[in-house]
C-alpha cells in the first residue's frame, strides 16, 4: 500500500483540500489513529487476534474498494468529504486489526527459544519496507513534480 502515514497531505490534497487544510485534516488523522490503536489494547484479549485481524482486514477493503468507487467522482465535492472520512475509516481498522501484529503474532508462533529473534526480524521487516514504501513514493512526488 501506499505510505500512507508519511503521504497524507498529499492524498488530501489530491481530494480537493487546499495546503493548510489538507495539514490539519492529516494531524487529525494522526491523532485519530492514536486513539483507535488504543482500543485494541482493551479488546485483544476479548475477542482474540484472528478475529481483529479479519475485522480489520475487511473493514480496510471496504474502505479501499470505496475510495477506488468515489475516485472515480473526484469532481463532486461529496465524494471528496466522503473520501476523507473513509480514510479516516481504514486507519481505524488498520490500529484495530494490523498495527499490533508485528509484534505479538510473531511472538505467539514461534517457541521460546527463538522468540527474541523472531520478533527482531518481523519488527526490522516492518520498518525496512516501511522505508522502502516512503522512499518509493517520495521518488514517485519528486518524478510527477517535475
Amino acid at each position: 500500500t501506499f505510505s500512507f502515514p508519511f503521504g497524507q497531505t498529499i492524498l488530501f490534497q489530491d481530494l480537493g483540500l487546499s495546503d493548510t487544510k489538507s495539514r490539519i485534516v492529516a494531524a487529525c488523522n494522526g491523532t485519530e489513529y492514536f486513539l483507535a490503536s488504543l482500543i485494541a489494547i482493551f479488546i485483544i484479549e476479548r475477542v482474540g487476534r484472528r478475529k481483529l485481524m479479519i475485522i480489520g482486514s475487511i473493514g480496510q477493503t471496504i474502505s479501499f474498494v470505496l475510495l477506488a468507487i468515489l475516485g472515480s467522482l473526484s469532481e463532486n465535492s461529496a465524494a471528496q468529504v466522503i473520501s476523507c472520512i473513509l480514510l479516516f475509516v481504514f486507519n481505524s481498522f488498520f490500529a484495530l486489526g494490523w498495527l499490533g501484529m508485528t509484534w505479538l503474532y510473531p511472538a505467539e508462533i514461534v517457541g521460546l527459544r527463538i522468540r527474541a529473534p523472531a520478533n527482531a526480524l518481523s519488527t526490522a521487516t516492518n520498518w525496512v519496507c516501511r522505508a522502502v514504501l516512503h522512499m518509493d513514493a517520495s521518488t514517485s512526488e519528486c518524478l510527477s513534480a517535475t
